[in-house]
């Protein structure tokens, strides 16, 4: 995280920072002006993830850029709101995790794996790879689906996306797999991705993974 802030090319002191509570969870946001991406810590989880908006299929810098919580106001069933101000117009926003869209356009997740690491002169083998997760949460529509990528050079680059289906409305028995992911000298990592306006609930993931010589 330090590399990172120290690359970007802002100063510390030109942050916006601030935080709330939400869930259960306490997040400090902060956000470089100029930046694509804000840094967030999960204090209650302990780790950092980035947020950033999502314009046509690339990333582009967090809207959210000031909050603040209200509440005596009420909406949707929610007792007080938080609001968050537009870094680039005058518009303001109710921003909770009840809401799966980003003013009405798709949002994508994107989570990277550990390594799968074999280690010497060895070559890992991903024969399956199984994904345990919330299915059939969309409401109505097409059916979102999960992105599977491979890095085999250490995030470098990534192999062509294949993808296994989240479920349609009430689909809540679906298995999500994916068969023969190949191999790399040393090691892979594997990055899943999803983009919808609909729930997203990644659990666990687990993959038969056998070593042999280079």
């Amino acid at each position: 995280v330090e590399e990172a802030w120290a690359t970007n090319g802002q100063l510390i002191s030109s942050v916006i920072s601030w935080w709330y509570g939400e869930d259960g969870h306490f997040f400090w946001v902060i956000r470089f002006p100029g930046s694509t991406n804000a840094w967030v810590y999960d204090a209650t989880e302990k780790f950092w993830h980035e947020r950033a908006d999502l314009v046509t299929s690339a990333f582009a810098g967090y809207r959210a850029a000031f909050h603040t919580y209200i509440p005596e106001w009420t909406n949707g069933g929610l007792n007080g709101i938080h609001v968050v101000g537009d870094a680039t117009s005058a518009k303001v926003y109710i921003m909770s995790s009840t809401f799966y869209d980003d003013v009405s356009t798709d949002t994508k997740r994107i989570r990277v794996a550990p390594y799968i690491y074999a280690g010497g002169n060895k070559r890992v083998y991903c024969d399956r790879l199984d994904l345990d997760a919330g299915t059939g949460l969309i409401a109505s529509g097409s059916a979102p689906t999960v992105d599977l990528e491979w890095s085999t050079d250490n995030g470098l680059t990534w192999s062509t996306p294949e993808s296994a289906s989240l479920g349609t409305h009430n689909q809540t028995n679906v298995r999500l797999f994916w068969i023969a992911q190949g191999s790399g000298e040393t090691s892979m990592m594997p990055r899943l991705s999803v983009t919808s306006q609909a729930a997203v609930t990644l659990i666990d993931l687990e993959g038969e993974v056998s070593y042999g010589t280079s």
